[in-house]
């Protein structure tokens, strides 16, 4: 284990495990300006075993600690786009009231079925919609959807069966939440600028690696 400090006072200690995937993590990103889905999977993996079910189960997972803490992190991803959605469509809250309902749900307030109610709601189709239209801002309430599904069932992308997929090999729907995250956060005040695209591409991966080194520790 390593002892680090942190800026507000206070000690926390990061295991060596999840110490070599951070600075994976970080040498990828100086590297490529990105955080591809087999680094983010290794981040996953770093917060706790998923627990195991068969393919296609309709049951949603157990609240583990390792859940949480990825659903806890999705829901980052969706919060911190949330601003973008509401330009493009303020009268909507249904992606907000996702991520309100999804933390009411890991916190205990709401049952698992008041969460699926939401999830299964049709939102889904409206959001890819939108996204079938070109309008990327809509990558911001697919997260949020997204990370509400991360609390009932983990991350599809750590189930057996996806581990070998590539990111080249998804479609926008396969997604998860930090990846339309991202893409809506790389567009936002771009203007069609690939170079201003990639600098905020690189930005918000920069601020997802730290979102999970803050779930990786160990306070003491």
């Amino acid at each position: 284990m390593r002892r680090e400090r942190c800026e507000g006072g206070g000690n926390f200690t990061v295991n060596s495990k999840e110490n070599k995937v951070l600075d994976q993590a970080q040498k990828e990103l100086i590297e490529s300006g990105k955080l591809n889905i087999t680094v983010r999977r290794k981040i996953w993996q770093a917060m706790g075993e998923l627990e195991e079910r068969a393919q296609d189960s309709p049951i949603p997972r157990t609240l583990t600690e390792p859940l949480k803490k990825r659903a806890l992190l999705a829901l980052a991803c969706a919060k911190k786009v949330m601003p973008i959605w509401c330009r493009c469509d303020p009268d909507d809250k249904r992606p907000q009231n996702l991520i309100k309902k999804s933390l009411a749900y890991l916190e205990g307030k709401i049952t698992v079925k008041d969460l699926d109610a939401e999830v299964t709601s049709g939102v889904i189709d409206d959001f890819m919609a939108l996204i079938d239209e070109g309008e990327i801002a809509a990558s911001a309430a697919l997260a949020a959807w997204k990370a509400a599904i991360v609390a009932l069932e983990d991350e599809a992308d750590l189930e057996p069966w996806c581990q070998d997929v590539t990111e080249e090999e998804m479609d926008s729907y396969d997604w998860d939440t930090a990846k339309n995250a991202c893409v809506a956060w790389s567009d936002a005040h771009s203007d069609g600028d690939n170079g201003k695209c990639a600098v905020r591409e690189m930005k918000f991966w920069v601020w997802y690696l730290g979102e999970a080194a803050k779930l990786l520790v160990i306070n003491d």
